[in-house]
């Protein structure tokens, strides 16, 4: 019992550590403003307490969408992903940056 206990708590663990794939570039034929250049980040983290993810698998699709907001509808280029972890006394933390340079487009 106890082993099957630990097994489901590692499964448990492990799906929420992983993460999904997204494409950052939108620049497919996209007219833009090249005079115009502007820097946006996104910070968002999740948290492992105890071997339990809270907010761990979304963290980097909600980095990107809060990217794009920042960028008004600009062409996304020069995408920089970077991950951190941070040790708390209970818990580890996990802070994902998208920093990004955003043109405006043209009409």
């Amino acid at each position: 019992m106890r082993r099957a206990a630990l097994a489901l708590a590692l499964c448990l663990a492990f799906a929420g550590c992983s993460n999904h794939a997204i494409r950052l570039d939108d620049f497919e034929d996209a007219k833009v403003n090249i005079d115009r250049p502007r820097e946006v980040k996104s910070e968002t983290c999740g948290v492992m307490v105890s071997f339990i993810p809270f907010r761990m698998r979304s963290q980097l699709i909600r980095a990107s969408q809060d990217l794009k907001r920042s960028a008004n509808g600009g062409v996304l280029t020069n995408i920089r992903v970077q991950e951190s972890w941070y040790w708390l006394v209970l818990a580890d933390l996990l802070c994902t940056e998208i920093r990004a340079t955003a043109y405006p487009r043209v009409p």
